[in-house]
């Protein structure tokens, strides 16, 4: 942190540094400073995936569900494999009750990250919230993979 403040203080605009203080603080839960310095980098370099993710993750943390949806949305067509921009948006819209939105981003980001017990459940989630009964038996494969991957939590 002491290494990153300073290497700000020489150069305010050196994107890389204000996304990995971004994502310190955002994994201390300093949601407020999180979201400054992802959103300084992101308008420095609008084109940063990671940092349009993270973007998002942080205005989820924070519960802003609003905020999170462009970033996101911004992070999945620049960079369509991304599985954490594709998973998060899946997430977002899920939890927004749009299952059937959520269900290709959840598709996309399972056909890059096949090993990703979070999506797989999420995914099994969204298949179950769209049309529960047509696709029992999908969701059920899913969730005892994601098991299989993540047995204790």
């Amino acid at each position: 942190i002491p290494l990153l403040r300073t290497r700000l203080q020489l150069e305010p605009d050196h994107v890389e540094s204000l996304y990995n203080l971004g994502m310190v603080c955002s994994d201390r839960m300093e949601l407020k400073e999180d979201r400054e310095l992802l959103s300084r980098a992101v308008e420095l370099d609008p084109s940063h995936v990671n940092a349009l993710v993270a973007l998002g993750i942080a205005a989820l943390r924070d519960r802003d569900t609003g905020a999170a949806r462009a970033p996101l949305e911004k992070a999945a067509v620049l960079e369509p494999r991304n599985p954490f921009a594709r998973r998060t948006l899946g997430q977002l819209l899920l939890m927004e009750d749009d299952p059937a939105a959520a269900l290709p981003h959840l598709r996309a980001a399972a056909e890059v990250a096949a090993e990703d017990p979070i999506n797989l459940f999420t995914y099994a989630q969204a298949l179950l919230a769209s049309d529960g009964d047509s696709h029992v038996a999908e969701a059920d494969a899913l969730f005892k993979r994601a098991l299989r991957l993540a047995p204790v939590g």
